[in-house]
């Protein structure tokens, strides 16, 4: 997250949106297309643009994935 940018700010109308949020659903740009870029996410309900960094890993990046859950236990140490 680079900046969250409400529609008061200066600058709003010139900021272009890339990804508007509808719903949950996001209708954004093609990845390949925003490998490397800034994305604009415009969050419809509350009306502010959030500018996000260019992805530091993308698909091509990743060979597999899987979820796991965390142990809790486990957990309160970080940090520490």
């Amino acid at each position: 997250m680079l900046e969250l940018v409400p529609s008061d700010a200066p600058g709003w109308d010139a900021l272009e949106v890339t990804c508007i949020d509808v719903g949950g659903s996001p209708d954004c740009l093609d990845p390949d297309e925003a490998a490397g870029q800034e994305v604009v996410l415009l969050d419809t309900a509350g009306g502010v643009k959030s500018r996000l960094a260019p992805a530091t890993i993308t698909a091509a990046d990743v060979a597999s994935a899987a979820a796991i859950e965390l142990d809790p236990q486990a957990e309160q140490g970080w940090g520490s």
